[in-house]
């Protein structure tokens, strides 16, 4: 006969809200808002599962008068603030336009304890 303990789910990985370390951002690009939402279904069932573990949502202004081409990245980190991760997003704005990105963290790591945002201008339009 099976225990019950056997059936419960066993998710070793951290469910706790990793720490906002820092947000980098070139001249003219604001970020505001954000947050850090973790998957309601961490591992357990596998038909309910969500195809990333957590997200990062905010919002973000183009202060420039130039259409921007920009990368969200999110850096996760360990204790020691060494790179365990990092997932992007691209998003175009146009001169003084306001927006959303959502980057979705695919990979779970019991060691991320930390993070950060950045935006990267990768290419403007005129």
């Amino acid at each position: 006969m099976d225990k019950k303990e056997d059936n419960v789910c066993k998710d070793d990985c951290s469910t706790k809200t990793p720490e906002l370390i820092k947000i980098i951002t070139v001249n003219g690009i604001e970020i505001t808002g954000n947050i850090f939402l973790l998957s309601p279904n961490q591992g357990c069932c596998a038909q309910t599962l969500l195809p990333f573990w957590a997200k990062v949502i905010g919002r973000i202004k183009n202060c420039t008068t130039k259409e921007i081409f920009i990368r969200i990245n999110i850096n996760l980190f360990d204790n020691n603030e060494n790179v365990v991760s990092r997932c992007s997003d691209i998003i175009i704005l146009d001169a003084g336009q306001k927006g959303e990105f959502d980057v979705k963290l695919t990979r779970q790591n019991k060691s991320i304890s930390k993070y950060s945002i950045e935006a990267e201008a990768v290419d403007e339009f005129i």
